[in-house]
């Protein structure tokens, strides 16, 4: 080497030693500041956040792809976080947990709450349904929790926390939860016996996993610093201010939207976690999500009319009888499903427990019908959905109508045909066949008893109409329209929706019969002929209004429908009393002359059902008073 060459490579050395060197991936441009504007490296400064925070070549690849690449999908999942950024905040650090752990779902599911990845996960938080059954959320053909924000978010809560107690580092849970936290014990694992460092930063992981933890924190740097990154015009949603209810079974979404005013779609959006529109069948309460502002409508309409207008749920099987036809509709259109067989469980309490029927069970399982089930056994049932009730009520015109109506029992006039029975009564000749299982017309008779269920009079809703003026038009009052609609408020009126200007017509003549419905409970050695004669009914009545198909079929403490009537007549048939301090139905009935029985159909009591303290009773009217 010449002379002149070594004093070229001193002078290259001593020029490099004094020039700052860059770090690794980082451009001049990236670090350097306009005038008043803090660096890059100040504002991912660890003091304002919760998790580690890097700002090395990865995270800064990131950062370059969300705010160059991918900002438009960046700017929609800021806009909906302000949806569930509250939220979200609140529930991690009632858990203890570090509250940047809320830009997982930003990386997750840009706060999408409709997200569903190509592997099936779900929700904000991408659980795997798997994962989720392990933190009790329920996934099932009607209800997926994973689309329940706040239960969502406190599974994932749960899992953040078993994942640090396993790793004791943040940046070790963030990638466990992507990639699993097997796969990162044995990352550890490998790392560890090559006597290699076992930080996040240094451990062979997948892809994937490898850019979603720096995802997470340039993330978490985007967010808190919108004006560093020029990022403006963004529109937060309104944060979600919700209650929950619990809500009977019978009250359908539809109706919870009509008695506060609010559009069903929106309610449904409150409610994603219910997959088919239609609360679960087989619960007897389900929780709504509500926005607090119509709370106080719903409270109000349940305390005024606490009944539901329309007892789908209670109805439906006598909507799905079983004829071939709706067998078939239900088979194709239904969710399939399978249960294991508890101990003590038959097929008659089964078929009660799923809201299905016997013969539904022996047909889909192949049962003979005098088989015992073995405990373990494995069940397969279709459950109803509102595809098969679609299905039902295009082949069944008006049903809806039909089952809003109060069920009356009438006794066929001599004379009278079944034509003119359904044109006073508002209901067709197809309805009356089926539910009282009359073959043709010319099966009635004079003297029987024949089910009806009258059908209200009603109209849609023009465009523009009030509820006053429909009043008017149709010489009704507000309060009765409001009455029949169980409206929550006037103005709870929309467009095109269903309203009844007419109850269903009454019977008026002294041969028409109201039957009450009684739930009773079978004794033990009770018979179905000593259940008939006590209640005054026939044998194969019991069978039909409980869908027995052997009069052997008897089980202790089995709960029987049974349906009584009551002649309607202008002579006061009874009084009213309170009930005192220790009184017993058995009693009141030895003190008033009558039975249990008798005062259980007067009151529309269950047998079961107990007695309160000055609850008002009806008693017959003795003949001496």
């Amino acid at each position: 080497m010449t002379l002149r060459s070594l004093q070229f490579l001193i002078l290259l050395v001593i020029f490099c030693w004094g020039s700052p060197l860059p770090s690794f991936g980082e451009s001049s441009d990236q670090i350097s500041t306009d005038k008043g504007k803090p660096s890059l490296q100040a504002i991912a400064d660890q003091k304002y956040y919760d998790i580690p925070i890097k700002l090395n070549k990865r995270v800064q690849q990131m950062l370059r792809y969300y705010t160059e690449r991918k900002h438009s999908i960046l700017n929609r999942g800021l806009a909906r976080s302000g949806r569930y950024m509250d939220m979200f905040r609140r529930e991690l650090r009632a858990w203890g947990l570090p509250q940047d752990l809320v830009f997982v779902v930003a990386v997750e599911s840009n706060f999408n709450e409709r997200s569903v990845s190509v592997k099936q996960a779900v929700g904000l938080w991408q659980f795997m349904s798997t994962t989720a059954q392990q933190y009790q959320l329920r996934v099932d053909p009607w209800i997926d929790q994973r689309r329940d924000p706040l239960k969502a978010t406190r599974a994932a809560a749960q899992h953040f926390k078993y994942l640090y107690e396993i790793f004791g580092d943040w940046e070790l849970v963030l990638a466990a939860y992507n990639a699993g936290e097997g796969r990162v014990q044995r990352a550890v694992k490998r790392a560890k016996q090559r006597k290699k460092p076992t930080d996040f930063w240094s451990l062979s992981l997948p892809r994937e996993t490898r850019s979603y933890v720096p995802a997470i924190m340039a993330t978490a740097i985007i967010y808190k610093n919108l004006d560093y990154f020029g990022i403006t015009g963004v529109t937060l949603e309104p944060p979600m201010e919700q209650s929950q209810f619990q809500v009977p079974v019978d009250f359908s979404f539809q109706e919870v939207a009509q008695r506060v005013g609010m559009p069903l779609d929106e309610l449904l959006t409150y409610n994603m976690a219910y997959l088919r529109e239609m609360p679960p069948i087989d619960q007897k309460h389900y929780t709504i999500y509500l926005p607090q502002k119509y709370q106080p409508a719903l409270w109000q309409s349940l305390r005024q009319y606490g009944e539901p207008s329309s007892h789908w749920l209670q109805h439906y099987n006598s909507m799905l009888q079983d004829t071939p036809e709706n067998l078939q509709t239900l088979e194709r259109h239904g969710d399939l499903k399978y249960v294991r067989v508890q101990r003590g469980e038959n097929l008659s309490t089964i078929s009660r427990k799923y809201n299905t029927t016997i013969t539904r069970l022996l047909r889909w399982n192949r049962i003979p019908k005098n088989q015992l089930l073995q405990v373990g056994q494995r069940l397969k049932m279709y459950v109803v959905n509102r595809k098969v009730l679609e299905e039902v009520r295009e082949k069944n015109q008006n049903l809806e109508e039909r089952i809003r109506g109060t069920q009356f029992v009438i006794r066929v006039p001599k004379g009278a045909t079944l034509s003119e029975l359904a044109e006073r009564y508002h209901t067709n000749i197809k309805e009356l066949m089926t539910i009282n299982r009359l073959r043709s017309p010319m099966d009635l008779q004079a003297g029987q008893s024949l089910k009806i269920y009258p059908r209200p009079k009603t109209i849609q809703v023009p465009q523009g109409a009030t509820l006053s003026n429909l009043a008017q038009r149709y010489d009704v009052s507000m309060k009765e329209l409001i009455g029949w609609n169980n409206l929550a408020a006037p103005n709870a009126l929309q467009a095109n929706q269903t309203l009844i200007i007419a109850p269903p017509p009454e019977p008026t003549s002294q041969q028409l019969v109201q039957a009450k419905q009684v739930r009773i409970r079978v004794p033990k050695g009770a018979t179905l002929s000593e259940l008939a004669e006590r209640y005054n009914v026939t044998v194969s009545k019991l069978m039909e209004w409980n869908n027995l198909k052997s009069s052997d079929s008897l089980l202790a403490g089995q709960q029987l429908t049974v349906f009584r009537e009551i002649t309607q007549n202008n002579k006061a048939t009874h009084r009213i009393i309170q009930v005192r301090t220790g009184d017993t139905l058995w009693e009141i009935a030895r003190e008033h002359s009558t039975s249990v029985e008798q005062l259980l159909v007067l009151n529309d009591l269950e047998g079961n059902e107990p007695l309160r303290l000055n609850q008002k009773l009806k008693v017959p009217v003795r003949p001496d008073i």
